[in-house]
């Protein structure tokens, strides 16, 4: 390590690809312009819970507790992670328990929304285990307000929404009698997938002319049962891409013409995926849950309120795209603009959390 600010990560970083792995690996890539960086890489590498997965976890949490006070006594003060939102956040009490008997500084971004729908005993233990100085990063608003009314310990808050990587520019869909409707995430019956594929029941039902691709892992058979009979009854209409990544997700979102997310996952926050759909010129209709609200008003942005009928939503979404020319390029760019300025408050954290020294030169 360099004489520079040294910074101790915890938390999942890829594998398995998820929301706070992306947004934890961007942060550590962040902090290292500006500190040097200790990973702690809490990742259990699958999504498949089993005794593997847990094992994997237990170690991984063991040996980031061994290397926090080899940190601390290397110079390093700050202590930078992301809490679990269920029984894992007792491996959270563990890692901010040594980082405060270290006499570390602590900042936690929040990732989910779980606690939030109300409190619970092991996220009030972590708040007040951060200490009244410790830093809570959350992704919006509202987040912010529900945090701090929940555990009063958490009175330190900064705001900052997500951002994605972006590419300078996205093709431009050939003129099609068809309507490609889309969905992208780990394909379980919580993110949507069964309402996916009844979205585009209906919307065959209704006549209209539609397309579906549904893209991710999937590790729930009830939803791989679903999709295989969805392929079987729509043919080449219906399309099962499986996980995808670099190129072949960027074909993904040249290829559809709104994405469709009838999100029921209690942890849902801000999800990385929106901002992939817009900055790429592609609507979308989601479930307003988490911090998706945050996003009303948003150009190419339909909302869905939790308890309305997503798949009536989803037939008039799909209706009003066939019957007006949807800008591409006036909803990327709107997005883009907000990516920037996320991404901007992002660097301006990464930088804060190193003590506001310059950037690695």
């Amino acid at each position: 390590m360099s004489n520079r600010r040294q910074i101790f990560f915890f938390g999942p970083l890829p594998p398995p690809t998820h929301g706070m792995a992306v947004v934890n690996a961007q942060m550590v890539e962040l902090m290292r312009q500006y500190g040097d960086v200790w990973v702690g890489n809490i990742s259990p590498g699958g999504l498949a819970r089993g005794i593997a997965y847990h094992t994997r976890k237990a170690l991984r949490v063991f040996w980031a507790l061994i290397r926090i006070p080899v940190a601390r006594l290397s110079g390093c003060k700050t202590l930078y992670g992301s809490p679990d939102d269920n029984l894992g956040g007792i491996w959270t009490v563990a890692l901010l328990l040594f980082g405060r008997l270290m006499g570390m500084n602590i900042f936690l971004h929040h990732h989910s929304y779980r606690y939030l729908l109300k409190p619970t005993r092991l996220m009030r233990a972590i708040t007040e285990l951060a200490g009244p100085s410790g830093r809570h990063i959350v992704l919006g608003g509202d987040m912010a307000n529900k945090l701090s009314s929940l555990y009063p310990a958490a009175q330190n808050v900064i705001v900052c929404e997500n951002s994605v990587s972006v590419r300078d520019d996205y093709a431009h869909r050939a003129a099609s009698k068809y309507i490609t409707v889309g969905l992208l995430a780990n394909l379980t019956i919580e993110k949507g997938a069964l309402e996916f594929i009844d979205s585009f029941d209906a919307l065959v039902d209704e006549g209209l002319l539609v397309r579906a691709i549904l893209a991710g892992p999937v590790s729930d058979p009830a939803v791989g049962t679903a999709i295989r009979t969805a392929c079987a009854k729509h043919g080449d209409k219906f399309v099962a891409a499986g996980p995808l990544h670099g190129p072949a997700k960027e074909q993904f979102f040249d290829e559809i013409d709104l994405f469709l997310f009838p999100t029921a996952y209690k942890t849902e926050a801000f999800p990385l995926v929106l901002m992939e759909s817009l900055t790429r010129g592609v609507p979308v209709l989601a479930f307003r849950r988490g911090c998706i609200g945050a996003l009303a008003g948003q150009q190419g942005v339909g909302l869905v309120e939790v308890g309305s009928d997503f798949v009536r939503q989803a037939i008039q979404a799909v209706r009003s795209l066939g019957n007006a020319n949807t800008n591409r390029d006036d909803i990327a760019q709107a997005a883009l603009a907000r990516n920037a300025a996320n991404l901007a408050r992002l660097d301006t954290l990464a930088a804060e959390i190193c003590g506001g020294q310059g950037p690695r030169a």
